[in-house]
């Protein structure tokens, strides 16, 4: 069921209409990659600046790329 708690009542789903379209267009998948993002979207934006950071970091600690 959907209750994590040990006791209790079981929580009852209600049809999917009933809840907010955006639920439903949530990417649960693997991340995407930065060349698969729109690159005027905040998502591409937010990708380019960790993958700088990692870059960033390694580079201090003078591993190889």
């Amino acid at each position: 069921g959907v209750n994590y708690f040990k006791d209790g009542p079981e929580v009852a789903l209600k049809p999917d209409s009933e809840y907010p379209d955006w639920l439903f267009k949530i990417h649960l998948g693997p991340p995407k990659k930065l060349e698969e993002l729109d690159p005027n979207s905040i998502e591409y934006w937010r990708r380019l600046r960790k993958y700088d950071t990692w870059y960033r970091n390694r580079l201090k600690k003078g591993k190889k790329l």
